[in-house]
Order: structure tokens, then sequence, then C-alpha cells
């Protein structure tokens, strides 16, 4: 027996075990990696790109993702910007089968926003469950916010004098807020 052409071959057959058992473990941990990719990290991963989401009820938005923190993303399209929870988003595409974890948890909370805008009494058009509302956001609280409808900040002429009131709504109702002051906020 030669024993120089026996080591080769137990060489060969250990080498060949070894990257069978590496090319298994980079598909263990490849496809661990994905289970734990949320949605919020892969569309962080898309700040500053075109994005198309779908919120609850089915409306698509589709714009440039200005920005994407732990709650929420800000979208950009010819309507102007749409803060959006990430808790409304049915439906989100491009997505790459990357992440940036780090974006999608930094940042101010929606609820921060929200009060930003109460103190200014910002004029705001709030896409909820309960329906489409315009109004400024009087307070903001735990879990909703109170919104007056109507209020004089968004009377564009005298058809949009009518009779308004002040209302609760739930956050997690919240599919979308417009406002062209919305851009100055996030920005905090």
């Amino acid at each position: 027996m030669d024993l120089d052409l026996f080591l080769r071959s137990l060489e060969s057959e250990f080498d060949a075990r070894r990257r069978a058992d590496a090319d298994a473990l980079v598909d263990e941990l490849a496809q661990a990696e994905r289970v734990a990719l949320a949605l919020a990290d892969r569309i962080a991963a898309r700040e500053g790109e075109a994005l198309r989401v779908i919120v609850r009820g089915g409306e698509p938005l589709e714009g440039l993702l200005v920005r994407a923190r732990k709650g929420w993303i800000l979208l950009r399209d010819d309507l102007g910007d749409a803060l959006i929870p990430l808790s409304a988003i049915v439906a989100a595409s491009p997505l790459g089968m990357s992440a940036d974890c780090s974006r999608a948890t930094a940042g101010i909370a929606i609820s921060s926003v929200l009060r930003a805008l109460a103190n200014e009494r910002m004029p705001v058009v709030v896409d909820h469950d309960a329906g489409r509302h315009a109004g400024v956001i009087l307070g903001v609280f735990a879990d909703h916010f109170d919104m007056e409808a109507n209020a004089p900040e968004t009377v564009i002429d005298s058809r949009d004098r009518s009779p308004g009131g002040r209302f609760g709504l739930a956050h997690s109702g919240i599919r979308y807020v417009r406002t062209a002051g919305v851009r100055s906020y996030i920005d905090m």
C-alpha cells in the first residue's frame, strides 16, 4: 500500500467534508438572517431611493423615501410629504435582501412629530381608518390624538366654513399624515 497516496486520499476526503459542512453552515446562517430581517429594516435600506408602499385599505403611495425611522417613514411624492406609520404599511416594493437596522431604530417617535405639529397648529390631512380628516391636531396623548376638523387654519375659502368639531383618533388607525410643514419636523 502506498502510504502517500492513502494520505492524499484521506486529506482530499477531509477537505470535501469540510467544504460541505461550510456550505451547509452558510446556508443555515443565511436562512437565520432572513428570518430575523423585518420589513422595516428592508424599507430603511431603501432610504434615498424610490419606494412604493400600500397602506391598510389598499391605497398605494409612491415616491422618494426621504427618511425611515423606528415606527415611521417619510415618503415624498408629487403631492408633498406623507408621514406613514410602519404599522400602516401592508406591502412595499422594490425591496432588496439587505437591511439597515441602524436607520430603522433611530430617530424620534411619530407621536413626537404629531406633538410638534400640534404645537405649531400646522394644518394637516390625516388619512385614518376612521376616514380622511383635514384640520389641526390639538393634543397628543398616549394612544390617541385630538383633532379639530375645519379649523380656521384649514379654511381655504367660504365653502370650507362648515361646522367642524373636536374628536379623538387612535394612533393605531393612522394610515398617513400629509402637510407641507412635516418636512421641517422630521429633521429633528
